[in-house]
């Protein structure tokens, strides 16, 4: 069984998150969360894309090294699976932003967009969590939210401060 870890803060707020769905039968189901420099440099390493992975592997503030960034999905518990987010056919990922924007899908997308929608307004908007609790939601990344990170900072146009620096005593830090 694999751990999760996360910063205290989080995981309250998570907690709120996940109440809520029980209610409705479902729940949050956390993949990942605190990564050492180590592991978040061999997870990288794994990356298909090019680009993305040239633009994240010389970070030196990798949100998920913060102790501030998690992934995440919606578990279905009557069904025992995590709601559809992507088709594994055609490993069709699209950013949550570009899902918005199309009025053509098919029955599949319109249900996958519906379960992404459910996600980021759970984690991004203040419904269930209070305006200070909400995360910032990776645009690239569907099931990746952060709260306090300088990612976090920057996909929030700079709405949100930076709280926590890597978990490293190795690598240097701003404050």
């Amino acid at each position: 069984e694999k751990n999760v870890y996360l910063r205290e803060g989080i995981l309250v707020s998570l907690m709120k998150v996940d109440e809520f769905l029980r209610k409705k039968g479902l729940c949050l189901f956390i993949r990942n969360g605190y990564r050492s420099i180590e592991l978040q440099k061999a997870a990288i390493a794994t990356w298909k894309n090019v680009d993305v992975k040239r633009r994240f592997s010389h970070s030196l503030y990798p949100p998920h090294s913060t102790g501030g960034a998690f992934d995440l999905e919606i578990f279905d518990i009557r069904a025992g699976d995590c709601l559809k987010t992507k088709d594994k056919e055609v490993d069709g990922i699209y950013p949550y932003q570009e899902l918005e924007k199309r009025d053509n899908l098919d029955e599949m997308w319109i249900e996958i967009r519906g379960n992404i929608r459910l996600l980021y307004n759970l984690l991004t908007k203040p419904y269930v969590l209070e305006k200070d609790e909400v995360f910032t939601s990776n645009p690239y990344e569907h099931w990746h939210f952060e709260r306090g990170t300088r990612h976090a900072k920057f996909f929030s146009y700079n709405r949100y401060k930076v709280i926590y620096d890597v978990i490293e005593s190795n690598v240097p830090c701003l404050h």
